[in-house]
């Protein structure tokens, strides 16, 4: 559940489950077990969210944002003020 439960956005009817297969692999935190790979999909799908419903990915970000990461809407922000012939990449860790 690391990286999925303390997300910035808000994002309502989502269902965690966790399953704890037995590896011969050693776990330990840096790895980044959970952070990065889930940072990736969850960035990933807000970007296809966003492209399916035709609008802006950072501003579908700013509104999935929950109230309390002010320095992630900050950057957004500062984002979406760019005209739109510059390049404007997002990578957040959420």
């Amino acid at each position: 559940m690391e990286g999925s439960v303390n997300s910035l956005y808000d994002i309502p009817n989502v269902d965690l489950t966790a399953h704890h297969p037995t590896v011969n692999v050693p776990v330990l935190s840096h790895r980044s077990v959970g952070y990065g790979h889930k940072s990736f999909v969850r960035q990933t799908l807000i970007e296809e969210l966003a492209d399916r419903a035709k609008t802006d990915p950072i501003g579908y970000r700013l509104k999935l944002l929950n109230k309390d990461p002010y320095k992630s809407r900050a950057v957004l922000t500062l984002l979406s003020g760019l005209p739109l012939n510059h390049f404007r990449a997002v990578a957040a860790s959420s």
